[in-house]
C-alpha cells in the first residue's frame, strides 16, 4: 500500500494496520488503511483517520483528528502497482496548476468571503459541540448528584433503622431487668413467708409422729388380746379397744388435714402478696 501525506505529499510505502506512522517530511500522522482511498472530485481525504472533507483553500486541519491538510495535496492511498502510474500524472497536474496563472483580483476577494463564512461556519458548528458536550457533562453531574443524594438518603434511612433496633433492644434488656428484680423480689417474699412455717411445721410433723405410733401399739395390743383369749368379755374389750383407735385416727386424720389447708391459705396469702407488689 502506497500512502500519500495530506499535508506535504509525501510518499510512504506499507502494510495495511491500525498502526500510526509519522511523516519525516512534516511530522503528520498518517496510516496505512485496509482499502485504496482516493477523494472524489471536489473533497480531499486526511490521510490519519481518512474522512473525506469538501476541499477548502484555507482548510489547514482535519475536522475530526485535528491533523495537517494541504488542499494542493490531501491524502491517497493505493495499490502499489497503481501507484507509480497516478504518480507521474500527479506531477503533470501539479504543473498544470502552476502553469494556469494567477486569479484576478475580484475572485481573490470572494474566494476570501467565502473563506471567512465557511471559517464562521466552522466556528459555530465547534461552538454547537462544545455546548452540546457541555449539556452532556453538566447532565452526567446531575445525575452523579442525584444517585449520590439518594444514596445518602438509603444511608439515612439505614441509620435510623439501626438506632430504632438499638432502642428496641435497650426496652427489651429495661424489662428483662424489671422482671429478674421482680422474681428476686417474689423469691424473697417466699422465703420470708416460709421461713416462720418450718419450726411450726416440724412440731407438728413430730406429733403427728407420736400419735401414730401410739396408735400402731394400740393396735397391737388389740390384736394380742383378741388371739389369747377367747371369752366374750375379752372379745368385748378388744372392740372397745378398735373403737378407741378409730376415733384416734380419725382424729388424727382430722389433724392433717385442717394442717394441709392452713398450709395451702399461708401458700395462697405468700403468692397473693407476691403478685401485688
Amino acid at each position: 500500500m502506497i500512502v500519500s501525506c495530506a499535508s506535504c505529499g509525501k510518499r510512504f510505502k506499507g502494510t495495511s494496520g491500525s498502526r500510526k506512522f509519522k511523516c519525516s517530511a512534516c511530522g503528520n500522522l498518517f496510516t496505512f488503511p485496509a482499502t485504496a482511498k482516493s477523494p472524489a472530485p471536489g473533497n480531499m481525504l486526511c490521510s490519519n483517520c481518512w474522512t473525506e472533507i469538501k476541499s477548502q483553500p484555507d482548510l489547514k486541519s482535519c475536522p475530526m483528528c485535528q491533523q495537517k491538510l494541504s488542499p494542493q495535496h490531501g491524502g491517497r492511498a493505493s495499490e502499489e502497482s497503481s501507484a507509480l502510474d497516478a504518480a507521474g500524472k500527479s506531477h503533470e497536474g501539479q504543473e498544470q496548476q502552476q502553469q494556469a496563472g494567477v486569479q484576478t483580483g475580484g475572485e481573490q476577494q470572494a474566494a476570501g468571503r467565502d473563506s471567512a463564512a465557511q471559517e464562521r461556519d466552522a466556528a459555530l458548528l465547534k461552538a454547537e459541540m462544545a455546548e452540546a458536550r457541555a449539556k452532556e457533562a453538566e447532565q452526567r453531574a446531575e445525575q452523579a448528584e442525584a444517585r449520590g443524594k439518594e444514596a445518602e438518603q438509603r444511608a439515612e434511612q439505614a441509620e435510623a433503622r439501626g438506632k430504632e433496633a438499638e432502642q428496641k433492644a435497650e426496652q427489651a434488656e429495661a424489662r428483662a431487668r424489671e422482671m429478674e428484680e421482680k422474681l428476686n423480689a417474689y423469691r424473697q417474699a417466699a422465703l420470708t413467708a416460709l421461713e416462720p412455717l418450718m419450726p411450726e411445721f416440724n412440731r407438728a410433723t413430730q406429733a403427728l409422729a407420736t400419735d401414730i405410733g401410739s396408735a400402731q401399739a394400740l393396735i397391737g395390743q388389740a390384736r394380742q388380746h383378741l388371739a389369747a383369749t377367747s371369752s366374750p368379755n375379752d372379745r368385748l374389750q378388744g372392740l372397745a379397744e378398735m373403737q378407741r383407735l378409730e376415733t384416734l385416727l380419725a382424729e388424727l386424720k382430722t389433724r392433717i388435714e385442717a394442717m394441709q389447708a392452713d398450709l395451702n391459705s399461708r401458700f395462697q396469702a405468700v403468692l397473693g402478696g407476691g403478685g401485688e407488689g
